[in-house]
């Protein structure tokens, strides 16, 4: 008996043992399975909200943010059988800018922070991620998925697909897992976004560090941990795609001890009631046995293989027994097989739904997909992808992925990818590709492609999945976004205007310009970012501030006509201004853009204008005045002989007002006879020609005028005749006084001719009679030099100087007057003869020299170094007229000195022309007699005649010989500052005598210059300096030593 029970307590331990293990082994299975069922259909609802994202991401109402459209967009992918129930679209800074929960009119409330976070995240990795939020009023967590989507200008918003608050368990409905199974999902930072257990308390609270770790070691796996709550579970997990979340599916421990208990127990139940029948029936059993085993052997085999148990009547009661087990194990084979073809009828009805959303987003989808087998062959493709390669969808399918592609470089590059997510196992996301497709051949498309593959539910690859969004209208979009903004920019940048944009909330500058840089003088790193506090006066900036406030505050459009500005420079400038308020997409004031035109310029203008106008208009009124008055007619004609203008004399003579001559035809005004007349006239100053002629014409009276018309051509600036001014004077006096003028001026002619014939008689008389004096005073003067020689007292030699003198004064008036009635009688003939300028300077100095020196007077000869020694012209009249000007200088100085200087101021191959000075220190002459001192009989007054003598005839004289030389006699003068008399004239040069061919150059002298004359000192040197010579001059001996 114990050979027995031992051997049946061992087996029935090592049955124990061996039912914990395949308890605990289908506890992992269970959650394996139920985690990969789990994320399969979390999976499958996730790429709906995904496919989504990718349509309006392809929708051109994102590209120009157009958010009504977008919204349409969006609410019609919430179609039956999407697991999401609203879309929400957000800005960069968090704010809804739709939401297809609420109605378009309602404002979309403030996003919660935890949310707002998640959103940032997932722009800045440009990947979807998972979140929880709770939903107002009752809190129920609800699963949410963001996704990006990029935009090319502008920062990428975020579309969020909301999931129903009983989302998940739904799911789990639908997949009918137990209930002592719990099911969570993890986003990719760890948190419970989503979870069947107590979810008030944990969703977004962070998972376990054991998970976390598995879960970023494997894709899948079961685990042995400790919850959140403190209890000991199995997890079994699964990793979705990209990272961005996985499916934990957890049961207890408890539960598998449970299971393990309850099957111990029975176990140890069956057993001793087994050991205990054993004990007490084994003698009876014993041969019964064999049979009792083999009937339970068949009817083993006929539950195997499904069929109804054999109805074979038991002889004994264990038989019996075992008969009723193995029929109540039957019943509950039924039963789970019925629930099995239900679960499976279930699965099989969600797999049509899931088939038939799949068909109608590959149907709908407005981007390509297709699904590629592991034999690169096209197993589904949709009509739009198909449409994009020329071809339709039977066409396709079981070819393979690259055969139906039209351009070669697009062919090797979709073969590439789909082998690459073959072999990795890995997705690839939005490249970009461009080719020639079969549906436009000649014209380049581009595509954004996105590669994932697909699994089984054992996690066996069986293809790949593609996307192929069409954006080259997008591109095209681009490139004429592009140009248009290239074009909008280079028009703001060069309108000659200031252009710039402030924000609303600081005010501060956030776009200027190039025109502003200029205008403002500063650049725009100094300008951006800034207020107008940080560039103008207080007060300035305090006026504008307040008008942009004004502005944002009743969102008019305002418009400042003029307002002052200054620079960096510290000039004022002025503009007129208008600014207006831009909004965003939700209506809210966001920036002021002001347009300021600089008016400095037009304003100066106009005020220059104003100042004209005022001038012109003072000018027409003082021209009307003036024209008015005048004693004739005064009009202007245009070129088609129409009245513009006419004076009132005008208006008088022809008996009419302004207004009736103003545009009135010449013609019609005058009559076609006497328009006649005047036709040549009108022709020729048409044609440009000034005409004046003289005409009879009847006045308002009736009576006979004499008329003298003038018509004067006005050009315009191409030298056109536009019009001709008419001046018409009536001269019917002026003929009278012409008639009388005639009448006096035939007598002036005849008492002139009488005048002329007394004056030749005049001077004929005077020459005669000067000839006649002469010979006698000749005589007298002979004898009287002949008396001196002879032996006389000293008296009487006194009596005989005295004779000589007077005679020779009385010979030198006469001589005087003789010449000056030679030139009054134009008898005046100068000589053209060789002469020497130093020989008649040493004459002049021979003859004046004594008189000077006795006086106290220095004479002092200038000569530049540049005149000419030898002339040709009338020697004797040059001396003549030197020897009167240096004579009357030493007459009238008292001390000091007079100097003649002869300089050269023009020159040519055949002349030169030499101006002559004399300056004296002497009496001077003042204002009001140099007007008629060069007149004949004038010196200066009586006084002066009285005291120095003289016949007034000199510098007449002097000047008559300088105009018929061709110069002209001028003098500077001041009373007791001195006289200087000046003149020029032109005389034929010698020419010069060639030099010996072996003279070479003298030596260079060195000369010390000693004289108390500056002027003389000054001369000298400069003599010297012609000569080459070194010079050096001192005002007295002791100097001049000191120099040596």
């Amino acid at each position: 008996m114990l050979a027995w029970v031992i051997p049946t307590a061992l087996v029935f331990l090592l049955l124990v043992a061996q039912s914990y293990t395949r308890e605990r082994d289908h506890v992992v299975s269970e959650t394996a399975q139920a985690a990969r069922a789990v994320a399969a259909a979390v999976e499958r609802d996730l790429s709906g909200a995904q496919m989504a994202a990718r349509v309006l991401a392809a929708a051109p109402a994102l590209q120009g943010d157009d958010l009504s459209a977008l919204r349409a967009v969006a609410a019609g992918l919430l179609q039956p059988g999407l697991a999401v129930n609203a879309f929400i679209v957000s800005d960069a800074k968090g704010r809804q800018l739709v939401n297809t929960a609420l109605p378009a009119s309602q404002a979309p409330p403030p996003l919660p922070q935890k949310w707002a976070a998640s959103m940032e995240r997932t722009r800045d990795y440009g990947k979807p991620r998972l979140t929880s939020l709770a939903k107002a009023p009752d809190g129920v967590p609800q699963l949410a998925l963001n996704l990006p989507l990029p935009r090319d200008q502008g920062p990428a918003y975020v579309l969020t697909a909301l999931y129903s608050p009983d989302y998940l368990p739904l799911l789990l409905r639908e997949l009918h897992l137990p209930a002592y199974l719990g099911a969570a999902i993890i986003n990719g930072d760890g948190i419970n976004v989503a979870r069947t257990l107590a979810p008030q308390r944990y969703v977004g609270q962070r998972t376990v560090a054991p998970l976390l770790e598995q879960i970023r070691q494997a894709r899948e796996g079961v685990l042995r941990h400790a919850t959140l709550e403190g209890l000991d579970v199995y997890t079994g997990f699964r990793r979705g795609p990209g990272d961005a979340w996985t499916v934990a599916v957890t049961m207890r421990t408890s539960t598998v001890a449970e299971a393990l208990l309850r099957s111990v127990v029975t176990g140890s139940v069956i057993l001793a009631l087994l050991l205990a029948a054993g004990f007490a029936l084994a003698w009876r059993v014993g041969g019964r046995l064999a049979s009792t085993l083999q009937e339970l052997t068949l009817q083993i085999h006929a539950l195997a293989q499904g069929n109804p148990l054999l109805s074979n009547k038991h002889t004994d009661r264990e038989s019996a027994d075992m008969a009723g087990a193995l029929g109540a194990l039957e019943r509950d084979l039924r039963r789970h097989r019925t629930q099995l073809e239900s679960l499976v009828a279930e699965r099989t009805l969600a797999l049509e739904k899931s088939t038939r959303l799949l068909e109608t987003v590959y149907a709908t989808a407005p981007i390509g997909m297709l699904f590629v087998g592991l034999d690169l062959r096209i197993v589904m493709i949709n009509q739009y992808l198909a449409a994009i390669n020329g071809a339709s969808v039977a066409q396709h399918l079981g070819r393979p992925v690259g055969a139906m592609l039209f351009d070669d470089a697009v062919r090797a590059d979709v073969e590439r990818c789909v082998r690459q997510v073959l072999e990795t196992g890995l997705p690839i996301v939005d490249i970009e590709l461009k080719g020639h497709s079969g549906q436009q051949r000649d014209q380049l498309s581009h595509w954004i492609v996105s590669y994932h593959p697909i699994f089984g539910p054992e996690q066996q690859l069986l293809g790949v999945s593609g996307l192929w969004l069409d954006v080259s209208e997008r591109k095209r979009s681009e490139a004429e976004f592009r140009r248009s903004k290239h074009l909008f920019g280079t028009i703001i940048e060069n309108i000659p205007a200031m252009v710039f944009v402030k924000r609303a909330d600081k005010l501060s500058f956030e776009m200027i310009n190039r025109h502003a840089e200029l205008t403002l003088g500063r650049s725009r790193e100094q300008l951006l970012g800034k207020t107008d506090h940080d560039f103008f006066p207080p007060q300035q900036a305090a006026a504008f501030v307040s008008a942009d406030r004004k502005l944002l505050a009743t969102g008019q459009m305002v418009e400042i006509e003029q307002e002052a500005i200054n620079t960096a420079d510290g000039t004022t400038r002025h503009f007129t201004t208008r600014k207006v308020v831009l909004r965003d997409d939700a209506g809210r004031a966001s920036h002021v853009l002001g347009v300021s035109i600089d008016i400095t310029d037009r304003k100066r203008a106009t005020e220059v204008l104003h100042a004209t106008t005022w001038r012109l208009e003072q000018n027409e009124r003082f021209i009307r005045t003036v024209t008015d008055n005048l004693p004739g007619m005064v009009s202007y004609w245009g070129a088609d002989l129409r009245c513009r203008f006419a004076n009132n004399f005008y208006n008088e003579w022809f008996g009419r007002s302004s207004a009736e001559l103003a545009g009135i035809h010449m013609s019609e005004l005058l009559g076609q006879e006497l328009f006649d007349v005047y036709a040549p006239h009108v022709e020729g100053v048409l044609a440009g020609r000034p005409q004046s002629f003289e005409r009879d014409l009847l006045d308002p009276a009736g009576q006979v005028c004499h008329t003298w018309t003038n018509y004067i051509p006005d050009f315009d600036d191409g030298g056109s005749v536009r019009g001709f001014f008419v001046l018409a004077s009536d001269v019917s006096e002026l003929k009278r006084t012409e008639l009388r003028l005639h009448e006096l001026n035939e007598q002036m002619v005849r008492a002139r001719d009488k005048a002329e014939a007394a004056s030749i008689a005049k001077s004929e008389f005077v020459a005669n009679m000067s000839h006649e004096i002469r010979t006698p005073m000749n005589a007298i003067i002979g004898l009287a030099r002949l008396l001196e020689e002879s032996p006389l007292e000293r008296r009487e030699r006194s009596y005989v100087g005295k004779i000589q003198m007077a005679t020779q004064s009385l010979l030198n008036i006469v001589n005087d007057v003789l010449d000056f009635s030679k030139i009054e009688a134009g008898q005046m003939v100068l000589e053209q003869r060789r002469f020497q300028l130093e020989r008649m300077l040493d004459s002049v100095g021979v003859l004046l020299a004594s008189s000077a020196w006795a006086r106290g007077v220095e004479p002092v000869f200038v000569l530049d170094p540049g005149v000419p020694d030898e002339l040709i012209g009338d020697a004797l009249r040059v001396e003549q007229i030197l020897i009167n000007l240096v004579g009357n200088a030493v007459k009238f100085t008292s001390h000091g000195e007079v100097v003649l200087t002869i300089a050269k101021v023009a020159e040519d191959a055949a002349s030169a022309t030499l101006e002559f000075s004399v300056r004296d220190t002497g009496i001077g002459i003042g204002a009001a007699e140099q007007e008629h001192i060069f007149d004949a009989f004038s010196q200066g007054d009586s006084g002066t005649s009285r005291k120095y003598g003289g016949t007034g005839l000199g510098l007449a004289i002097c000047r008559r010989m300088v105009e018929l030389m061709g110069g002209k006699l001028s003098v500077k003068s001041a009373l007791g500052a001195g006289s200087d008399f000046r003149f020029s004239c032109r005389f034929d040069k010698v020419a010069p005598p060639p030099e010996p061919s072996g003279k070479g150059a003298g030596r260079a002298l060195s000369l010390l210059i000693i004289d108390d004359n500056a002027s003389v000192r000054a001369m000298l040197e400069a003599w010297c300096a012609a000569q080459g010579w070194h010079s050096r001059s001192a005002d007295g001996g002791a100097a001049g030593l000191a120099l040596l």
